[in-house]
Order: structure tokens, then sequence, then C-alpha cells
């Protein structure tokens, strides 16, 4: 018996659901916007405001890592600003490794230091660092020593900055300096030299000019 054929006429067509396509990076600039967010938040808990929710965020990252808390804006901030720069807004894992690293090393710094009631401001994790790690090995001026040099060559990397560079500039502000302060030291030096000049004349009977008068005037006299 032969097989009926199949036909598909009077089959409606499906339609095809329409595709939502983001934007290329487009969480991630969602990702940089939130960190501006957070770091505006952090900014209005610091002078008390906010409400409730703010003052638990801002007394637990001080408990954590103390007063490093005043630099996570800032952080955050450039953070945010390289991932809008970044080509496809990807920015390293190696930046957002060395930015955890730079508050560590503000965490440890401010370790050392202590506030009006005997507490040391570093936080918890200030404080595993310098109990665990840095002053086992080294006193507390030291430690200060290499958790600043620590902190400038993580500054250096996150920003991308060689450390000739910066050594450079640091040089020609210094020489500019100097050369100003000569300059206006030899501006000193001159106006007091014209200054005991004209004493000198006034002291001596002036110039040539004055000395004829003078001695025209003894000649009426005589």
């Amino acid at each position: 018996m032969p097989r009926k054929k199949k036909t598909t006429r009077g089959r409606k067509p499906v339609k095809q659901t329409p595709e939502h396509v983001l934007p290329s990076g487009f969480w991630a600039q969602v990702g940089a916007v939130v960190l501006i967010a957070i770091s505006i938040l952090y900014v209005v808990a610091w002078f008390g405001a906010g409400g409730h929710v703010l003052e638990w965020v801002q007394k637990g990252s001080l408990g954590l890592i103390g007063y490093a808390v005043y630099v996570v804006p800032f952080l955050f901030t450039y953070i945010a600003v390289e991932i809008f720069r970044a080509e496809n807004n990807r920015l390293s894992f190696l930046i957002k490794f060395a930015s955890g690293l730079m508050l560590i090393w503000f965490a440890g710094l401010f370790g050392l230091m202590k506030d009006h009631s005997g507490k040391a401001t570093g936080g918890e994790l200030g404080r595993v660092m310098n109990d665990y790690i840095m002053l086992p090995l080294v006193d507390s001026t030291i430690a200060a020593f290499l958790y600043i040099l620590l902190i400038l060559i993580t500054a250096l990397f996150i920003t991308k900055v060689s450390p000739i560079t910066v050594i450079k500039a640091v040089w020609d502000w210094a020489q500019s300096n100097l050369q100003e302060e000569e300059n206006k030291n030899n501006d000193i030096i001159k106006k007091a030299n014209a200054s005991d000049e004209t004493s000198i004349k006034l002291k001596f009977g002036g110039s040539k000019k004055d000395s004829k008068n003078a001695n025209t005037l003894g000649d009426d006299f005589k």
C-alpha cells in the first residue's frame, strides 16, 4: 500500500522570539558604576549620614581594615575610571589584585598607629599583618618604612608609571624650586645693593652735579 505524502500546506510559520543582545562590556560598565556608587556612599558614611545601614557598613569596615577605609573611595573610583578606559571595558586581574594589596598595606601601616584611646587604627587586618608578619621580623619604624615602600610600588604598578618617571619629575620639581629661590635671592641682593648705593650718595653729598652746585653757591657768598 503506497504511503501518503505528508503535506505542509496550511501550517503557520513559527515566530522567532527576538534576542536581547547587550552591548559589549555592559556588565563591566555596570560594575564600574557600582564602584563609584559605593565610593559615594562611603564618603557619606564618613560624616555620619545615610542612616543605620551606612553606619553599620562604616563600623564594620573600620573593624576590618581600620583607617584604610578612607582609601577605599579613591581606589574604587580609580578602578572604575580604568574600567571605562580599558579596551572592551576589561580590566586586568592583576590590577584588581594589586588594589586589594594596597588596602592590606594601608591597614598594616595604620595598624602601627594608635588613636586617643590607645587602640590600633588598622582594624583586624592590620593587627594580623603586624602581629604575625611584620613586627616579629622588624621593629615598628622599619615596618612603617616597608609599608610606605610597598604602597608606593603598588601605586606605580596600578597607575602604570615607571619609577624613573617619578624620580625625574621630583628632580625637575626640585631644580625649578631651587632656580626660583635663587632668582628671588638675586633680586633681593640687587635691591639691597641699589639701596646701599643711594644711601652712600646721600651721605657723602650726592652726585658730581650736586657737588658742582654746592661750589657755585660757595662762590656766590664770597
